[in-house]
């Protein structure tokens, strides 16, 4: 049963992942790099994620305000062996998910939508996602 916001951020990447073979990682992380829950068993991993999409989204919102693009939606940085998807939930949280080489990208975009639209429901009736506590 779930209980508090903590097991519903944590069922809800688990659910991600389950859902789509090729997601291999996912993690719910705050615009400053911290870490609020991920799929990733390994400690190493899952920190290095968090740090490095915190600072990807960072880059890529000063960049899209230079350009005056408007509000960033996603990122995709793909290479050789995988890719890394982030997709932003509010103004202060965001969904990164590592991808496998390959994917099928209609799934993964598909899947990873409905969980940040998911997770955007619960953060307008519980407040802001990045409000809480760093979670792992």
């Amino acid at each position: 049963m779930i209980r508090n916001k903590t097991q519903i951020f944590d069922y809800l990447v688990k659910k991600l992942k389950g859902s789509c073979p090729d997601v291999e990682e996912v993690a719910l992380v705050t615009n400053e790099g911290l870490l609020l829950v991920s799929t990733s068993e390994n400690v190493e991993h899952r920190e290095r994620l968090s740090a490095l999409a915190g600072g990807i989204t960072r880059q890529t919102t000063r960049s899209a305000d230079g350009l005056d693009l408007g509000k960033t939606n996603f990122v995709l940085v793909a290479g050789q062996n995988g890719s890394l998807f982030i997709k932003w939930i509010d103004d202060r949280s965001f969904l990164a998910a590592t991808v496998k080489r390959n994917a099928d990208w209609r799934s993964v975009r598909r899947a990873l939508s409905t969980t940040v639209a998911d997770l955007r429901q619960i953060g307008e009736a519980r407040g802001n996602l990045a409000s809480t506590t760093r979670l792992t």
